[in-house]
């Protein structure tokens, strides 16, 4: 199953811009046995997160917007970066209470897969 959800990863726009060539269509597929509840990103150049910061503390809001992405589904979110972010950190959390943090290259690539 697919859900769309817009969202504005740069997190420095005031509102969603009008659809411009650097917009991207991004898919995350949850292919692990347990549900996403929390999925946040920011670009990897912003450095929020000190050497004691809690995973996500300093995140933006849950892109998952309060619902989980259940094992083998996955969703697409509009990437209104305004083409100035590529590289962004993304932190996970599951269902069972396990997170995971990655750097992704968004611009590089249109889906990104989450496995056990």
């Amino acid at each position: 199953m697919t859900t769309r959800f817009p969202v504005i990863l740069a997190g420095f726009c005031l509102g969603a811009p009008a659809a411009t060539a650097q917009d991207l269509d991004f898919t995350l597929i949850n292919m692990t046995s347990v549900a996403i509840v929390e999925f946040y990103a920011i670009p990897s150049d912003i450095d929020v997160l000190g050497e004691d910061a809690e995973l996500g503390e300093y995140y933006e809001d849950n892109l998952l917007s309060g619902m989980a992405l259940h094992s083998r589904y996955e969703t697409t979110f509009v990437v209104y970066s305004g083409g100035y972010y590529c590289i962004y950190d993304f932190f996970f959390a599951f269902s069972d209470g396990s997170r995971f943090t990655d750097t992704v290259d968004i611009c590089d690539r249109a889906d990104y897969t989450l496995y056990d």
